[in-house]
Formats: structure tokens, C-alpha cells, sequence
């Protein structure tokens, strides 16, 4: 893959209200281009930045994120930031239910 120049994340999240929980989908778009949807999964806040930056490591689109003992990994901005990657996080779409949450694509 060429060098990542620019990431952006674009973020819809669902509070399912009676168990109190809440899920996202998450779609990253690299150098312009749609790489990848993470879709359904359980977390709220930043969390989805994490993933998706996990998912990145592990598609080889970043190569050197830094692991820490306790599992977590280096903040996606603080990345971005040492290796002169311009980071876009948008605005947390909420969207009313399950389905739109499962059914989003990005287009």
C-alpha cells in the first residue's frame, strides 16, 4: 500500500436504551478512498477510533502502532501526529435503531 497521507473516520453509533448499551459502525476512508467498514460492534465514544486503528494494523495499512502491556494501543491522534498523517475524525452520526446501524454503507 502507498504511504497514508490522510485518514478519515466517519462514525454511527445506537443506544439500545432497555440494555443500556451501546454499538457503532465505524467506516475508515485512506488517502480518499472507502478502505473499510468495521459494522455492529459493542462500544461507545472513542471507541471505534481504536478499532478501526487496530484493523488497519492488521490489514497492513499501518505498520508500526505502538502495543502496551495492558492491551491497549498509542492514541490514533498522537499516531497521526509523529507521522505527519492528517486525522478526520466527523461527528458521531446517532442513528434511531438496530438496523440502520446494520444496514449503513458508505457510499
Amino acid at each position: 500500500m502507498k504511504k497514508v497521507k490522510t485518514i478519515v473516520l466517519v462514525p454511527l453509533q445506537w443506544h439500545d436504551t432497555p440494555n443500556g448499551n451501546t454499538y457503532y459502525t465505524a467506516a475508515a476512508i485512506i488517502n480518499g478512498e472507502l478502505s473499510f467498514t468495521i459494522c455492529f460492534d459493542y462500544g461507545y465514544d472513542s471507541q471505534y477510533e481504536f478499532e478501526c486503528f487496530k484493523e488497519m494494523k492488521k490489514l497492513g495499512i499501518l505498520k508500526d502502532i505502538t502495543h502496551y502491556a495492558h492491551g491497549g494501543i498509542e492514541a490514533p491522534w498522537t499516531y497521526c501526529e509523529n507521522h505527519g498523517i492528517k486525522y478526520t475524525r466527523m461527528p458521531i452520526i446517532n442513528v434511531k435503531n438496530k438496523g440502520e446501524l446494520i444496514r449503513w454503507k458508505m457510499e
